[in-house]
């Protein structure tokens, strides 16, 4: 089925104009219609995110969310305005995705707060677990949606917190157990008279409760609500006692400085701290005690005060700006021409004047009813004006609709497709009604136009297919030249019928109906068929070939020597490996059909055949290594590549040589000189030799890297 876009204007495709109407913030039809257009042209994005979203991606989501008209931050699963499917995952995917970054640092402060807790701690537990429910909550995550590193992270915490949380449980049932056998030892000693005992027991008991959930609390407190009074009559001539109480109270307000609860909270606790303090009364150490409490409180209420110092002047503040939004709607209810009203201003007029208003709250409580009075009166009369445009549109709307189906008698197609496409233009026009009505007459009017374009979108959609088909087919064909260009040099030499042949066929495969991707196909044919034309010219003979190969096997004969006779620590074994090597199986090994190629190895050979020992072998070695080392640094000036630390000295040595020998002449060459000499390089390097094993691998490597680099 078609999108209401595309029904109201064919020739023009949806997403651009969706991203025009959403640019100048004229939309012409209702929410659901303004959001599907605005989303349509986005919807594909849910494709390429991965899983999960990269920082890219969220930046991508948090981008889309800034430029999408401010519905969507509406938008959620139970009032989803109409949108279903991908439109509506996406649209809460970038709300979420906004409302992750609002909460990032309230979510990391939770994360770094659990890492810290332990299970015993009961409260900060529930305090926790409600404010992770609610950040989870209000993001409400659409979970057919990859989840971003922050969500996953907030999973991860609650997941966490789950784990304390049921740890905690156990903790507390042993602490239940533990503090109801406390219970009934303290009647017992009470019974006894044993009031000092008592009291320990007691002040335990209390502090077992206060690590205890809530209903456990109020029934424990009620069960031991019997002893209290004995307690207190037990104390009140004991008032050494009540200095181990302020201790404790001391304490506990200390701990509030390092609490993650709210300035409220903390002053509503503090205020809870002094009421316990005073019903203490007179104590030994009594103003050494009230000093330390009276300290501690000032440093755990200091964030308190600032914030309240801070909260009267944001209410100020917030009392300014309302007063500012009611003057502004006052002022545009006096001015609005109310003949020429646009449904979609009066929203955003509503939506942005109720976000305001919310944005600037709190007020002083003795102002809120009055400013709250003058404020929703002023809004309700912008709603009704809003209400009546929304059934003058509807009128309209319905005039449309009739016309639509008169078009459907008209014998002339053409001249009704004509006017079809009038109606339309003129439906643009007219803003929504209401939202049940409008979709009805929405529903009605793309009925009768659709039967009227069904021929028409026929024939659209087969062109449209053929697009399709001729992309992929050039797409597979481009994707055949890249496995040409992958085949070794032997299959890749016998490949030239097949490179022409797709040569072909890509020509015939990319229609000219083909706008959008034609440039980029092209590119990317022009650029495999230069590179493969390339390798065809840089392409070795068969003789080259056949003496790479010949010379490789004689390579790998005098390898094999060379590491046993290096493997050897004396003398003797050194001997008998030389004379156990097969003279015969190498003489009958092919040859290159270069005769200097020949010759440079089997002098390799026979100054190996010639030595006496060990120490002979090593001295070789590390000529043959010096003379490598100087052809290596020789190609690599001469390939631009960089010498290793080792050999810069050498390769000092060699550039002052030539700019010495070459002074006052022009370099001059050509591809098919230094293409020869890349080929002889590689030759010779086979002819070099012994190497040590260490040494092979990275003279090898270095060899290999001026090969590539020349061709």
């Amino acid at each position: 089925m078609k999108s209401e876009a595309q029904s109201v204007e064919p020739d023009t495709p949806s997403a651009a104009r969706g991203d025009a109407v959403i640019a100048t913030g004229n939309f012409p039809l209702d929410l659901t219609t303004v959001l599907t257009v605005a989303l349509q042209s986005h919807v594909r994005l849910l494709g390429f995110l991965s899983s999960p979203l990269t920082t890219r991606d969220e930046q991508i989501l948090l981008d889309l969310g800034g430029k999408l008209p401010a519905p969507v931050h509406q938008v959620s699963k139970n009032r989803n305005v109409g949108l279903t499917g991908d439109l509506l995952t996406l649209a809460r995917l970038v709300k979420a995705m906004a409302r992750v970054r609002k909460s990032r640092e309230n979510l990391q402060q939770c994360i770094d707060f659990i890492e810290k807790l332990g299970h015993r701690n009961t409260r900060q537990l529930d305090a926790l677990q409600k404010q992770l429910r609610g950040l989870k909550s209000e993001i409400a995550w659409p979970q057919e949606a990859p989840a971003s590193q922050s969500y996953l992270a907030l999973l991860d915490a609650e997941s966490k917190l789950e784990d304390l949380a049921g740890r905690n449980l156990t903790y507390q049932d042993g602490l239940l157990q533990q503090t109801r056998e406390q219970i009934e030892q303290l009647g017992k000693l009470l019974d006894a008279g044993n009031s000092a005992e008592a009291g320990a027991v007691w002040d335990r008991i209390q502090g077992n409760i206060g690590n205890l959930g809530g209903k456990i609390q109020h029934q424990l407190n009620q069960q031991i609500a019997v002893f209290r009074g004995q307690i207190n009559e037990l104390r009140d001539w004991k008032k050494f006692a009540a200095a181990e109480k302020k201790q404790e109270l001391i304490v506990e307000i200390s701990q509030l400085q390092e609490s993650p609860g709210s300035p409220p909270e903390r002053a509503r606790q503090i205020r809870n701290l002094h009421e316990r303090w005073k019903k203490l009364g007179y104590s030994n150490q009594n103003e050494e005690l009230w000093h330390q409490f009276k300290e501690a409180s000032d440093k755990a209420y200091a964030p308190c005060k600032e914030y309240f110092a801070q909260q009267k002047v944001r209410m100020a503040d917030n009392l300014k700006h309302r007063l500012g939004i009611c003057e502004r709607l006052e002022q545009y209810l006096q001015n609005v021409d109310r003949t020429d009203l646009r449904i979609v201003d009066l929203k955003a007029l509503e939506k942005q004047v109720q976000d305001e208003w919310k944005q600037y709250a709190p007020v002083e409580q003795g102002k809120v009813k009055k400013l709250q009075k003058r404020f929703y009166g002023a809004l309700n009369e912008v709603r009704e004006i809003r209400r009546n445009t929304a059934r003058k549109n509807g009128e309209l709307k319905q005039a449309l609709v009739d016309e639509a189906r008169k078009l459907l008698d008209l014998e002339n197609r053409r001249e009704a497709i004509n006017q079809a496409k009038d109606l339309q233009a003129r439906w643009k026009t007219v803003g929504p009604s209401f939202a049940r009505e409008d979709r009805k007459y929405w529903s009605e009017f793309r009925a009768a136009c659709d039967a009227l374009f069904k021929e028409q979108e026929a024939a659209r959609k087969a062109v449209r297919n053929e697009i399709t088909q001729a992309i992929d087919n050039s797409r597979k064909i481009l994707h055949k030249l890249e496995d040409v260009l992958g085949l070794d040099d032997t299959a890749f030499r016998e490949s030239r019928k097949l490179f022409a042949s797709l040569q072909n066929d890509f020509h015939q495969a990319l229609s000219p109906r083909i706008k959008k991707e034609r440039q980029q196909l092209q590119q990317q044919f022009t650029a495999l068929t230069r590179k493969i034309e390339g390798r065809f010219r840089k392409l070795p003979d068969k003789k080259q070939l056949q003496a790479s190969s010949a010379l490789q096997a004689r390579a790998a004969a005098c390898i094999e020597l060379e590491d046993r006779l290096m493997a050897c620590d004396n003398a003797t074994d050194f001997r008998q490996v030389l004379a156990g090597f097969d003279r015969s199986a190498w003489d009958e090994m092919a040859a290159s059909g270069y005769p200097r190629w020949d010759r440079l190895m089997e002098k390799r050979l026979n100054a190996v055949m010639d030595l006496v020992d060990p120490e002979a072998m090593a001295g070789l070695v590390a000529d043959t290594e010096n003379q490598a080392r100087r052809r290596l640094v020789e190609a690599e000036i001469k390939a631009h590549l960089e010498s290793p630390e080792q050999d810069r000295q050498l390769r000092m040595e060699l550039q002052l040589d030539q700019l010495q020998s070459k002074f006052g002449k022009a370099p001059v060459e050509d591809s098919s000189a230094r293409e020869n000499f890349t080929r002889d390089f590689e030759l010779e390097f086979l002819c070099l030799g012994p190497f040590s094993s260490v040494n092979r691998r990275e003279l090898e490597e270095r060899a290999s890297q001026v090969i590539r680099r020349l061709l």
